[in-house]
């Protein structure tokens, strides 16, 4: 199945590919997907948009392309996108809405197909009120931080890629092993400031409190290696947060 487009009745504004514009990065990048390092078959542009700029009245609600979980919702400073929220359809698989005006859903929240995420606005690096948005891939062609950004139109309807498997939800959980296990917001075992929560026998608890029972199921996103091991990341408690791998399972 098709995404759905964020926006009904969108004007698009600007599509994936070159760009005169000065302020779109420098990318490599070849008639599907782009990237900030070299990879096979891409061409080096000084400016590139890798995503669509779909343009429409401020306030237009935007829906989620695909049921998914919420792994960011913030007001992005850095990189210029305002009002942001991404949405993770199966691990390693997202798409994100960027210049909103208002967020309606928070990191963690589960969302259906054509659920409001949010409106649309002008804000961050903005021309005019428009929803960048994009898809991406983790780790397709190496990156762990930033994701492979395909061009959205072909996950669209009448797109090439319109029925890829990869836009079919897929949400796995994870449970604790069992009592004594520290919840981080870091992978990061050297540290007690990062523990979010602990579980006893009978729960979970943050700061003395039970905030669910031993069988809470948390979101995965995907497996990250530290120096201290490897972990899990997963959502839960409306946050992103780090459980050690040998200490939580699937369910």
């Amino acid at each position: 199945m098709s995404l759905l487009p964020p926006i009904a009745n969108a004007t698009l504004t600007q599509a994936f590919g070159p760009s005169t514009i000065g302020a779109e990065p420098a990318m490599y990048a070849d008639s599907k997907r782009a990237w900030w390092q070299p990879f096979a078959g891409a061409k080096f542009y000084a400016h590139f948009h890798p995503a669509l700029d779909l343009a429409a009245p401020t306030g237009t609600v935007i829906r989620a392309s695909e049921a998914g979980t919420v792994i960011e919702s913030y007001f992005d400073r850095t990189n210029g996108g305002g009002h942001k929220v991404r949405v993770q359809i199966r691990p390693g698989v997202s798409y994100c809405s960027n210049h909103m005006a208002s967020r309606a859903v928070g990191v963690g929240s589960f969302v259906a197909r054509g659920q409001k995420l949010g409106t649309v606005g002008s804000t961050g690096w903005s021309t005019g009120p428009h929803d960048h948005f994009w898809v991406g891939f983790d780790d397709e062609i190496g990156s762990k931080t930033w994701p492979t950004l395909y061009n959205p139109a072909l996950f669209l309807p009448g797109g090439t890629l319109a029925n890829d498997p990869r836009m079919v939800p897929l949400t796995q959980r994870v449970v604790l092993n069992g009592p004594g296990v520290n919840i981080r917001t870091s992978a990061d075992l050297d540290t007690a400031a990062n523990i979010f929560a602990t579980s006893r026998d009978d729960g979970i608890y943050r700061r003395e409190q039970k905030r669910a029972g031993l069988g809470y199921e948390f979101t995965y996103l995907k497996r990250v290696v530290s120096d201290d091991g490897a972990f899990l990341r997963v959502t839960g408690f409306g946050h992103v947060l780090y459980i050690a791998e040998q200490l939580a399972h699937f369910v």
